[in-house]
Parts: structure tokens; C-alpha cells; sequence
């Protein structure tokens, strides 16, 4: 058996591409060809790609990966195999230059949607903003929602505010999926132009969408979102009215106090813990009464919820209640 080891500690590339004619060394000696990274190794290490052994397909590519730019070629076309798929889109993610994104723009040509959708999940990864065009094509113009969608998640890993109006745009998919992506995305790159939109969410038809906005708007923290916020303390549903609470929480604006002691009210338990959460987090003495009287609410999770907002103001401010004189 090869001494990979050595091998590797002398530099021997031939040595170790020889060693790849060995089943049981096969593996190791991939990982120390990666490691050397002698792109006279890419072509024998990217014949295994195609190889019987998933071991040895995942080694491969990881090699591939490490041989830089020059080994791309290999390592794209692996995209269109279903046993390479995930690992090639690992390794790729980690290749940079502009040939890497050419050759992986060109692959969102693939007829195979699977395909695509790896590819852009691959130029997400790979953080090149130079992508964001080929990315805003697919989220307008590919057939399959999932692509779509991906292309979503991939513009939002990338984080640059010149995505913020396509995915405005992609808010209105005929896909709820893509929608939803859209919203996430928005509220991942954080950019405060994305708040107007995201209002306007806060009125669409589908809960989800309201839900998922309410969340964007808090990450974001803008003072603009917070009316909206406060309407949608009253939505139908107790999912977006618990995340607005913390939406409002996490804005800190205090006009958002008053309206969240009336959300102490609500139905829904889940909805009170959220509002008490949030109006410790505001901190404003206005909301002392009412959560100390939420102290006393039939709810055991209301009462514990609200005494842990109570310990948190005493704390800060140093409060003894009436109750707790004398002891």
C-alpha cells in the first residue's frame, strides 16, 4: 500500500496520482493531491468524480475545489450529475474568479431544473456580487418556482441593496414560495429601502406573507415600520400579531407601549408573552402597572412571563413593589 503520508511530506504529486490506481489509498491520496494543490493532478482527479465509491466522488470534488479556478470546468459539469450535485456545489463554492462564475452562469442554461437550482444556490454561496444580474434573470424569467426561489435565498446571502427592487418585484410571484423567499431576503440584506415594501406586505392576503414581513421589519429595526407594526397587533392572526410584538420590541420605539399593554389582553398566550417581552425590552415606566397587574392573569405562562419582565425593570431600576415590602 502507498505511504500517502510520505508521499504527501515529499511533494510527490506523480507519486500520488499513480497511488489513485490503488482502491484502498484512493481516497487519502485525493485529499493530499487537494492539499498540494499541483494542478497537474485536476485531469486523473477528475476522472473519479465518476467513480462507484461516493467516498471517493465527495474526495474528489473537495480536491477539485482546492486545485483553484482551473479545476472548474470539472467540478460544474459534475452539477449536472445527481450523485456529484451537492458536493460539486460545495467545493465550486469555495473557487473563486471570474471564470468559476462564467462557467457557472453559462450552467443556468441546463434544461434540468434540479440543475439550475444548484447552480444558482452555488453562486449564492460563493458570495461574487458580479452574479446579482445573472440572479435577478432567473428570479424573473425561469419557469420553475423553485428555482425562483432559490435564486431568493441566493440574493439574499449575497446582501448587496441592488437586489432589494428585483425581489420587490418577486414579492408579487405567482408563487407564494418565491414571495416568501422574497421577504426573507429583503429582511437579510437589511438595507432600509426594502421597509417601504415590506409594509405593504403587512396587508397581503396570505398570513404567512404578514408573518414573515412583521419579522423582516423588526430585524431591520426602522421607526417608519412601526405604525404598520402597531395595525398589525389586530390581525386576524395570532402568528402575525405575536411577531409584530416583537417586531415592535426590537424597532424600541416607545409610541409602540400603549398598544402593546392592550396586546397583554389578547386571546391568544402566545401573543401576551410576546407583548410582555416587548415591552420589557422598551423598558418605558408607563408599562410597570399594567405588567405587574399581568403578574396576577389566569394564564400561568402570562404570570411567569410577566414576573420575568418585572425582575428584568427591577434590576434596571431598582423597584420595590407594595407587595414585596416587608419581605
Amino acid at each position: 500500500m502507498p505511504d500517502i503520508t510520505r508521499l504527501e511530506a515529499e511533494h510527490d504529486v506523480d507519486a500520488l496520482i499513480g497511488a489513485l490506481a490503488d482502491v484502498s489509498a484512493r481516497e487519502r491520496a485525493l485529499f493530499a493531491l487537494g492539499r498540494l494543490g499541483d494542478p497537474s493532478a485536476i485531469e486523473p482527479v477528475a476522472r473519479l468524480l465518476g467513480d462507484s465509491l461516493e467516498g471517493v466522488r465527495a474526495a474528489a470534488a473537495w480536491a477539485l475545489g482546492m486545485l483553484g479556478p482551473a479545476a472548474a470546468g470539472p467540478l460544474v459539469a459534475a452539477l449536472r450529475d445527481k450523485r456529484t450535485r451537492t458536493v460539486a456545489s460545495e467545493a465550486l463554492a469555495k473557487v473563486g474568479g471570474p471564470s468559476t462564475r462564467l462557467l457557472l452562469i453559462e450552467a443556468l442554461r441546463d434544461p434540468d431544473p434540479e440543475c439550475r437550482t444548484t447552480v444558482v444556490a452555488t453562486l449564492g454561496k460563493r458570495g461574487d456580487l458580479a452574479s446579482i444580474d445573472a440572479l435577478v434573470a432567473i428570479l424573473h424569467n425561469d419557469p420553475e418556482s423553485e428555482v425562483r426561489f432559490t435564486a431568493t435565498e441566493a440574493l439574499g446571502q449575497l446582501g448587496d441593496p441592488a437586489a432589494v427592487e428585483p425581489l420587490t418585484v418577486a414579492l408579487k410571484d405567482e408563487s407564494g414560495r418565491v414571495g416568501w423567499g422574497a421577504v426573507n431576503a429583503l429582511g437579510a440584506i437589511g438595507d432600509q429601502s426594502a421597509v417601504g415594501p415590506l409594509i405593504d406586505v403587512l396587508r397581503d392576503s396570505r398570513w404567512a406573507m404578514r408573518w414573515m414581513a412583521a419579522e423582516a421589519l423588526g430585524n431591520l429595526g426602522d421607526p417608519q415600520a412601526v405604525e404598520a407594526l402597531i395595525v398589525a397587533l389586530h390581525d386576524e392572526n395570532a402568528s402575525v400579531r405575536e411577531t409584530a410584538c416583537s417586531a415592535l420590541g426590537q424597532v424600541g420605539d416607545t409610541t409602540a407601549v400603549n398598544p402593546l399593554i392592550v396586546a397583554l389582553n389578547d386571546p391568544e398566550r402566545q401573543v401576551r408573552r410576546a407583548a410582555v417581552q416587548a415591552l420589557a425590552t422598551l423598558g418605558d415606566r408607563a408599562a410597570l402597572g399594567p405588567l405587574n397587574a399581568a403578574r396576577h392573569h389566569d394564564d400561568p405562562d402570562t404570570r411567569d412571563a410577566a414576573s420575568g419582565a418585572i425582575k428584568k425593570l427591577d434590576g434596571q431600576w431598582g423597584l420595590v413593589w407594595p407587595e414585596d415590602q416587608g419581605h
